[in-house]
């Protein structure tokens, strides 16, 4: 090979050699910069840093000198090992960050466990045995793996309300086999020390579930932002479901450039987001992170809101300001603020289901409660043990305002009251955390006195609406049964809604004798219902006291209303009030609570047939025409329309077999599609609602219910 060749070729390879030096360091800033490792202007200098370093190496490489060469090249060496070891850091750095990022799936493996003692070795062993397991309603997870299952096995279920009965139940053989997440174990190892000893798992169910996406987009270079760090107590893939042993909230100010770590002890007793029961935080995680997120979101909002949340004075001076301007006027900012300071709680309110429905007394609405968490039995257990306080004496007392609550007594350190005076007392307003309907406001007696129905509530009542023309304002009834809600607590609720029963027309009318200036009628609506109209305040509060008390003392044996049996009163009435143009309009809705043997939960209550829609008493919200259901028929409802479609005897699923017999009613009635089936189940279920409304009525829409109506109109 000649000289001249040999030199050619060394040159081509010191040519590439450069070439790849090039592209190695472009790639390598190029991954500097995706992983933001470097402040902008720290990259640059690196950037520039790097280019010269480049240049001159190239320089040396591409030079004639025999030294400069090998200078180059020892250099150009180091330089790519170097930047090789730097492109390998930074992808296994990017690696490690995705661990931290949003996670479309959480794991959940839930396994089928059994006695030691027992003969079952697998999945095919328990075919056509009784499986315990948890409410599905509260596990997504649960759902998932009972449907997997199903699809291996035949099996009879078994609900418990948690993990101690339900490893109490397959101790005493009540159940051959339960079903636990992996976190769920963990805990029952704490209560069972020799869990090993007694147990066995002879399978494991995995599933995904999709996590909800809570992230927002954060300017992380002008805004502050939280962090929140878990710390799972589990070994395995970090997207698993376990417990929240570490629970820090890493606040960070980048104009500052300073960080705040909180952190929050393990066993720190919370009232869990999605159930609102009280447990330890750390037990928050086997629900997911989500769940730990926004129970610390529950737990420092209201806290953090009383802080920013203006003085009692300022909130009243403002009201009463706009006040004097317009009532509307008032109210919108009232409503609104109630709402700014979260104490409408507007992202639960949100998850309710609601619906209208046409039925023969028109259109009523349909709310299933997904909001407000449901008392807890465990929850009442645990408030027994707690030092008795006295204060506030109820949730209605004007010393919520303000107040930070304990175990048994809710956070009201955002809660702000609006004082008024309704027939010279003191009373205040303010609006309901969970608002049923628009502006559902709650009316209560400065004093923590029990509720009456008297001259003075009428009075009141409508005192209040000439004061604030655009709300309706009703009471409760003064009797248990008939009730529905506190009694301790002399309040009324309204709120700028047009309720079913606001629109329902006279059905006959009638006078009364001393108070012909009045104009007086039965109005069409499932429950019996007086109407009353006139321009005086005083009048119409007489003639509803006289109503009332001849109501009080009425028996008709013949139509089974009682006044009273063995000393304890039957009869008294749930009045409403509105503005009908320039008159004041006065409902008189006629309730009994009597009870029987046969219907221990009253004869004017939901019949048990309907229990399965509502069978919790019927108060002021369901006698105007809005039905608040249970939480858990949202759940079954979809259930039921998965059945029909499927062709599935509802007689057979555990879930939804309460509901059996009220399908077979209707099921063939219709020609049920998939897309029509969700409108039919809604009508259904407001045509129940409608029955148990009937129910309610102490007078039945029928002749002879019309004509003991009467016997009682006729003593008036």
């Amino acid at each position: 090979m000649s000289k001249k060749s040999s030199n050619k070729k060394v040159f081509s390879f010191k040519k590439y050699l450069v070439i790849f030096l090039v592209i190695l360091s472009i790639l390598f800033s190029g991954l500097i910069y995706f992983i933001n490792v470097l402040p902008l202007e720290y990259f640059w200098v690196f950037i520039a840093t790097l280019g010269i370093i480049d240049v001159i190496v190239s320089l040396l490489l591409l030079s004639n000198g025999h030294v400069r060469n090998l200078v180059g090249g020892f250099f150009s060496f180091i330089l790519i090992i170097g930047m090789i070891f730097g492109i390998n850091y930074s992808l296994n750095t990017m690696d490690f960050f995705k661990q931290f990022g949003f996670n479309e799936y959480k794991i959940e493996n839930y396994n089928i466990l059994v006695l030691n003692t027992s003969n079952y070795k697998n999945i095919k062993d328990l075919n056509n045995q009784v499986i315990g397991y948890l409410d599905k309603d509260k596990y997504e997870g649960l759902n998932k793996a009972i449907d997997k299952l199903s699809k291996k096995i035949s099996f009879k279920s078994n609900i418990s309300s948690d993990v101690s009965d339900l490893f109490t139940k397959l101790e005493e053989n009540i159940v051959n086999a339960i079903i636990l997440e992996d976190a769920q174990i963990s805990i029952l190892k704490e209560q069972v020390s020799n869990y090993d000893e007694i147990i066995k798992s002879i399978d494991v169910i995995e599933v995904e579930i999709k996590n909800k996406d809570i992230g927002k987009s954060v300017d992380v270079v002008n805004n502050s932002f939280n962090i929140y760090i878990s710390g799972i107590d589990t070994y395995g893939s970090i997207n698993k479901v376990s417990r929240s042993d570490v629970n820090i909230i890493m606040s960070v100010n980048p104009t500052t450039k300073e960080i705040l770590l909180t952190n929050i002890p393990r066993d720190y007793y919370v009232k869990l987001h999605a159930f609102g029961e009280y447990d330890k935080l750390t037990h928050a995680g086997i629900y997911g992170i989500d769940e730990s997120i926004h129970t610390l979101e529950d737990l420092f909002d209201t806290k953090i809101m009383g802080i920013l949340t203006p003085a009692p004075s300022v909130v009243r001076a403002k009201f009463t300001d706009l006040y004097v301007k317009n009532p509307k006027k008032a109210t919108d900012f009232y409503y609104q603020f109630s709402q700014d300071t979260n104490y409408i709680r507007k992202d639960r309110v949100a998850r309710d289901k609601k619906w209208k429905a046409d039925t023969q007394y028109g259109k009523i609405d349909i709310t299933i409660n997904l909001s407000k968490p449901e008392k807890d039995p465990r929850d009442i257990a645990r408030a027994a043990t707690q030092t008795k306080n006295d204060y506030p004496k109820c949730l209605l007392c004007a010393e919520n305002e303000g107040y930070a609550g304990t175990l048994s007594h809710p956070a009201r350190q955002n809660h702000r009251i609006i004082p008024l005076k309704l027939d010279g007392q003191d009373y205040y307003m303010q609006y309901s955390p969970y608002v049923y309907y628009n502006e559902h406001c709650i009316v209560f007696n400065a004093k923590h006195t029990p509720m009456k129905i008297d001259e003075a509530v009428f009075v009141k009542l409508l005192d209040f609406v000439r004061q604030f023309p655009h709300y309706t304002l009703g009471s409760n009834a003064d009797l248990p049964i008939v009730g529905g809600s506190i009694l301790s607590h002399d309040h009324f609720q309204g709120g700028a809604y047009t309720f079913a029963m606001a629109e329902a027309p006279y059905e006959y009318m009638f006078e009364i004798a001393g108070f012909e200036d009045v104009t007086a009628g039965c109005v069409k609506w499932p429950l019996s219902v007086i109407r009353l109209q006139g321009n005086s305040i005083g009048r119409l509060a007489k003639v509803s006291d006289y109503i009332l008390q001849k109501w009080r003392g009425y028996t008709d044996e013949e139509a089974f209303i009682f006044s009273e049996t063995d000393g304890v009163p039957h009869n008294t009435i749930t009045p409403i009030a509105r503005m009908n143009g320039n008159l004041y309009e006065m409902d008189l809705v006629l309730r009994n609570n009597i009870t029987t043997e046969d219907r221990p939960w009253g004869v004017y209550h939901p019949e048990e047939k309907l229990h399965h829609i509502k069978k919790e008493n019927i108060g002021l919200i369901e006698v105007m025409g809005l039905a608040v259901l249970p939480s858990r028929l949202k759940k079954e409802m979809d259930i039921l329309a998965k059945a029909i479609i499927e062709g599935k005897n509802i007689h057979d699923i555990e879930e939804i077999k309460i509901h059996a017999d009220w399908v077979d009613e209707w099921l063939d009635s219709y020609d049920i599609t998939t897309e029509n089936i969700e409108s039919i189940i809604q009508k259904e279920i407001a045509d129940c609602f409608v029955q148990v409304l009937e129910c309610a009525g102490v007078y039945k829409r029928t002749e002879k219910g019309f004509a003991a109506f009467k016997r009682f109109l006729s003593v008036l």
